[in-house]
């Protein structure tokens, strides 16, 4: 919503919830780091989670919920949260322990699951194909190099709006001073550095930079010495940030641009005349009306696509995170911390979001707020934590767990710009990584409804590039 009432558009959010940011973004994996990223429809990522090794990982991400706009000559209707400002998005990733480790994993859990619920359900047989037809080396080599790709752009999006705005004016609690890189052994350090994603870093001028044992505990003196044996890896250029602080931020901002929100309004009906949207129409029966319209709803998107004919390839992964306060006699950390496959470590003040762990199930909801496997996995991810850290290190007693839904694209790319409906847009689908995407996926739909050339190649992120699959 941001981007588009710069540019001169009259824009109504319309949000299901009562406020902004109240769902994933409420409590997400805080990091940003383009040069982490790796499309998850990677064959070889997918063996390596479910067999629970390797230096894969799993990442949560949802952007907000629903949104509508509208401009002089050209009104817009976005639909999404505050994140429609800026397509915010929820990020969680995976984590190794160090050395010696493995031996002491609990529980049996493995970073990536298919839940039986998912093995019954259609859709994910029908998005899974597609998602397989993507993991061949070279395809998911060159999905990668979008997302990262988007994620620097995303970067440079996030500093220019920190720059012009005024001192207190966006908070996000930016903490990180970078990401430091951890392995299980010299053999997994050695393979990050011959691998495309290191090559394409270099490419881009964004070197990751190896570390000894010395220079990353001396860097990074939190972690415990031994996480350090086999070596480690900067990337320089990672920080992170509360999403939900920087919703009320951007809500904020957005209302001085002159953006209107609609809260508790339920998108119920897409009214179109096969060719474009004429109107949506809410649960309580009222139609909203615009020249453009945008769907930016997170899970939801494809459901509501739907509704007007429109098929788009994404299905939902549930993701946990952790938010742990760090013990009064303990420095809090002051970079993020990958470990690749099991959780992520994210530093926001004295308290650290834990993020790690992703399950392939049926989207439903249950009376039960805390299931037995959901039970599983918070332990499973805070025994991962441990690991890095010395025996105490983490105020358990004060730990508090999170699950949210990410939807996920069938190639992990996200789907942003026009659909086959002429005024219907998409900004959805970016899965773990809508935090970091969210800035730079918002500029670029906005500059396409505006007229203007989008800075990256729109046809790697076109909504209908599946074909059939959506």
């Amino acid at each position: 919503c941001y981007y588009l009432a710069k540019q001169g558009h009259e824009v109504l959010c319309v949000e299901k919830e009562r406020a902004v940011g109240t769902q994933v973004s409420f409590c997400n994996g805080a990091f940003l780091d383009p040069a982490l990223y790796a499309s998850w429809s990677d064959v070889g990522n997918l063996r390596k989670g479910i067999s629970g090794s390797g230096h894969s990982h799993a990442a949560a991400v949802r952007p907000p919920p629903v949104a509508t706009a509208s401009a002089d000559g050209s009104s817009v209707a976005v639909a999404g949260g505050p994140a429609a400002a800026a397509a915010s998005a929820d990020v969680t990733v995976a984590v190794r322990p160090g050395r010696g480790a493995v031996a002491k994993w609990p529980l049996r859990e493995k970073p990536l699951k298919i839940e039986m619920s998912a093995l019954r359900d259609t859709k994910f047989w029908k998005w899974g194909l597609q998602f397989w037809h993507n993991s061949k080396k070279n395809r998911a080599n060159e999905h990668s190099r979008t997302i990262r790709e988007l994620g620097f752009y995303s970067m440079l999006k996030l500093r220019e709006l920190q720059a012009q705005s005024k001192k207190g004016e966006l908070v996000m609690d930016q903490t990180a001073q970078g990401t430091i890189e951890v392995f299980r052994n010299h053999a997994e350090l050695e393979a990050t550095l011959e691998s495309d994603r290191s090559a394409h870093l270099a490419e881009l001028g964004m070197e990751l930079q190896p570390l000894s044992a010395t220079q990353a505990h001396n860097l990074e003196p939190a972690l415990c010495p031994e996480v350090y044996d086999s070596g480690a890896i900067l990337s320089a250029f990672g920080t992170n940030g509360d999403v939900y602080k920087m919703c009320q931020s951007l809500y904020r901002l957005c209302m001085r641009q002159g953006v209107m929100f609609r809260f508790n309004t339920e998108v119920q009906h897409i009214l179109t005349d096969k060719t474009a949207v004429i109107a949506l129409q809410t649960r309580r029966g009222s139609l909203i009306e615009g020249d453009e319209f945008v769907l930016a709803l997170g899970n939801s998107t494809a459901s509501v696509a739907r509704r007007a004919g429109v098929k788009l390839a994404i299905y939902p992964v549930k993701g946990y995170v952790l938010s742990v306060p760090v013990n009064e006699r303990f420095r809090a950390p002051i970079h993020n911390i990958y470990a690749g496959g099991h959780a992520l470590v994210s530093p926001l003040g004295k308290t650290l979001r834990i993020s790690g762990g992703v399950d392939f199930a049926s989207q439903k909801k249950t009376g039960n707020p805390v299931s037995p496997n959901q039970q599983r996995r918070y332990e499973w991810l805070l025994a991962q934590a441990k690991l890095l850290f010395p025996d105490g290190y983490l105020d358990v007693a004060k730990m508090q767990p999170h699950t949210c839904w990410r939807p996920v694209t069938a190639d992990d790319v996200p789907l942003i710009g026009r659909t086959k409906i002429r005024n219907l847009y998409v900004n959805a689908g970016h899965g773990s990584k809508g935090w970091t995407l969210s800035f730079g996926a918002a500029a670029l739909l906005a500059d396409e409804i505006s007229g203007q050339r989008p800075q990256l190649d729109m046809t790697k992120f076109a909504p209908d590039r599946f074909g059939f699959f959506g």
